[in-house]
């Protein structure tokens, strides 16, 4: 063979074995397939607390009374935090009253009465507190010359705006904290408790009256 053919043979064999499967040993083999399995476990360990619940829970039935307990408990504790950015000087049932004053009113003292859950006797004490404070006034209704109507003054409306400024700063600061899918799952969770809020409440349950509960619900 000349020169330029051994050339071009050898190019030629060298081009074939840069194309034939690189062999590899058995134990090349074992650390890639433990490699592939790692990977495969990194990715699918559940990254935020949303998915941990439903990697955690999809396959088990929804046991009512423990769910149940467990948000109720959350309710409580979000609302005792949330009662910290409430005006020292207002009662709990106080600051409820006047958002029901701010936001449905104006309002007869039945419908406050309805709207709190409380007897009559304890709505009129309750519209006292807040007209005594200067955050409503009793109107003439002008649909019935005998009714009166609790109205909101600016001075109501600006306090339980502040309240509102500062709980919602504080839930979003704790918002920040979560994920992105933490907190797309919180969004549906907060429409399901809306639909929730909305719904009448039936009969109440008839318990033993509790005159440390009356003497608050009438503060």
């Amino acid at each position: 063979m000349t020169t330029s053919v051994l050339e071009a043979y050898s190019a030629l064999v060298t081009l074939r074995l840069q194309m034939r499967p690189t062999e590899r040993s058995p134990g090349e083999l074992q650390l890639e397939k433990a490699g592939r399995n790692q990977k495969a476990e990194t990715l699918s360990v559940p990254t935020t607390a949303a998915d941990e619940l439903v990697h955690s829970r999809s396959e088990e039935p929804v046991e009512l009374p423990a769910l149940a307990g467990r948000l109720r408990l959350s309710m409580i504790r979000f609302g005792r935090q949330l009662r910290r950015h409430d005006p020292p000087e207002l009662s709990i049932a106080q600051v409820s009253g006047l958002a029901s004053v701010v936001h449905a009113g104006p309002l007869g003292v039945g419908q406050l009465a309805e709207l709190e859950g409380l007897p009559s006797p304890a709505a009129t004490r309750l519209a006292d507190k807040l007209e005594a404070a200067g955050l409503v006034v009793r109107q003439a209704n002008p649909a019935d010359r005998r009714g009166v109507q609790v109205v909101a003054t600016q001075a109501g409306t600006d306090l339980l705006a502040r309240r509102a400024r500062a709980g919602d700063a504080w839930l979003a600061e704790r918002l920040a904290a979560l994920s992105e899918s933490d907190r797309r799952a919180l969004e549906r969770a907060v429409a399901v408790l809306e639909s929730l809020a909305a719904e009448r409440p039936g009969p109440a349950p008839v318990a033993v009256a509790d005159p440390g509960r009356t003497k608050e619900l009438e503060a």
